[in-house]
């Protein structure tokens, strides 16, 4: 059948073969890249929850080792250091709930 077809004519089918690949290998790659575009996004999402807990909880660690301190030594200083790190949590969360 291609024996019959003239130069052109081959020359054409190649052409127009090259650009329906090439067309194909677009729409796969934005295609591909909108899907990375969604997953980066979740995972920025998950990346923010979890960088909230940890300062969260390093709020708490400091609330449990001012405590600790008050427990050992009980006195005015370690008592007013374990009333304000009482409120950091508090106050972390009011400001994230804002």
């Amino acid at each position: 059948m291609l024996k019959r077809l003239k130069l052109g004519t081959k020359i054409g089918l190649g052409f127009g073969f090259i650009l329906l690949l090439l067309v194909l290998g677009a729409v796969s790659g934005y295609a591909g890249l909108t899907t990375v575009g969604h997953g980066l996004k979740f995972y920025q999402e998950i990346t923010r929850d979890i960088s909230l807990v940890g300062h969260l909880n390093a709020c708490i660690l400091s609330v449990r080792m001012t405590i600790k301190e008050y427990l050992i030594s009980p006195n005015d200083l370690t008592l007013k250091s374990v009333n304000i790190n009482i409120q950091k949590p508090e106050l972390f969360w009011i400001k994230l709930s804002s």
